[in-house]
């Protein structure tokens, strides 16, 4: 058994070249008629932009029992990350919206284990590993004790920094259910331009209006998960051998943008089959997460509607060999067939619980990217 522990400073950099200075890029413009070559300022400057600055405390354990079958690794993580390197909002008179800034302090803590056995079991030779991690995170604070940080946009949804609260929260409007008729609309709070089919909103700062804007948006959605699994099974009988490879993740949301698109039914896009489902009036209204097509308001806003629980578990790898008996010819040979991605089992109605498209502090926001392919492959290794 052995317990260790450290302490360190490291700084991150990684914010690409010259971001402290104001560049240039090319915008051409009419001059006389024709098109002139311009240049334009691509960003804003911020000379006393520097390095992120992150201290971390780690204790571990390891600890191996019954002679090496059994071995226990946990290990307790504490990181503060000061002068955090953001895109922050700026007046747009300026002639820009965003500004890289060191702004505010984040702290991270979890916890991290892994277990791995080997036992054998009359000729069977098994092994496996189970690996946990718990992360947590919080804003200790940004610039002020109440300040906050709002990225994303309107028609899509908001990933929010706030001191107190985890990182990148999900907010919007709280969808409550559809409207059927008139007399719904008048008996509800204030929701200019609501007619029956559309979302009704919840009141969040309870002012008797739903306002167009960001006054009664509230958290909606946590993008980071409880606690991520990682789980391997492999073993071999004779000449036979085999190993399973899993992956999850639970208790966490994805915002399917993709869906704020493809099922506004403002007659702009092509929607998803879905759609058919739709609410067409209060005697047929559909399964009701479908909104009419009588009108676009309050239907593409960031709200819960596109919020859905991306739990999952993956199963990575499945592969199955066989040696071939040592002889004359081929001294030593493998045959094996192997799958990637073949099972994934989840109720997320997008191609990837795991998307992150946007980066940043912009995360878990599905813009439908590029499905996880599976491959099956059947293949030899021959050494002589």
């Amino acid at each position: 058994m052995k317990l260790r522990a450290s302490f360190g400073v490291t700084g991150n950099n990684a914010i690409g070249n010259y971001s402290s200075l104001s560049n240039m890029a090319i915008s051409n413009y009419v001059l006389g008629g024709s098109i002139a070559n311009g240049q334009v300022l691509s960003n804003f400057a911020n000379a006393n932009l520097g390095w992120e600055q992150s201290q971390q405390t780690d204790i571990g354990l390891d600890w191996a029992m019954f002679d090496n079958r059994l071995i226990l690794t946990a290990e307790y993580y504490n990181r503060l990350t000061n002068n955090m390197l953001l895109s922050v909002e700026m007046p747009v008179i300026s002639g820009f919206t965003q500004s890289l800034d060191n702004v505010g302090k984040v702290q991270n803590r979890g916890l991290e284990l892994a277990l791995d056995y080997r036992t054998m079991i009359n000729q069977v030779n098994i092994r496996s590993n189970l690996n946990l991690t718990i992360n947590r995170n919080k804003v200790l604070e940004i610039r002020g004790e109440n300040d906050e940080i709002w990225a994303g946009g309107f028609y899509s949804t908001y990933n929010v920094a706030q001191v107190g609260r985890p990182l990148a929260m999900f907010h919007g409007f709280k969808m409550v259910g559809i409207f059927d008729t008139d007399a719904e609309i008048e008996a509800w709070p204030d929701q200019d331009g609501a007619v029956p089919g559309t979302y009704k909103y919840f009141d969040a700062n309870g002012d008797g209006v739903i306002s167009y804007d960001q006054q009664d948006m509230i958290e909606i959605g946590n993008p980071h998960p409880d606690y991520i699994i990682g789980y391997t099974l492999g073993g071999d009988f004779k000449n036979f051998d085999f190993n399973l490879m899993f992956t999850g993740a639970f208790n966490y949301d994805v915002f399917r943008n993709i869906e704020a698109t493809t099922m506004n039914m403002d007659g702009v896009f092509n929607i998803l089959q879905s759609g058919v489902n739709r609410w067409r009036s209060a005697e047929n209204p559909g399964d009701g997460r479908g909104a009419t097509t009588n009108t676009w308001k309050w239907q593409r806003e960031s709200n819960s509607r596109y919020v859905y629980d991306a739990s999952h578990v993956w199963l990575r790898n499945i592969t199955l060999g066989y040696t071939i008996p040592k002889n004359p010819v081929v001294p030593h040979a493998r045959v094996f067939f192997s799958a990637e991605n073949p099972f994934l089992f989840t109720s997320f109605p997008g191609t990837n619980p795991e998307v992150n498209t946007r980066g940043g502090i912009n995360i878990g926001v599905d813009d439908e990217a590029y499905p996880m392919p599976r491959t099956f492959t059947l293949g030899a290794t021959v050494r002589f």
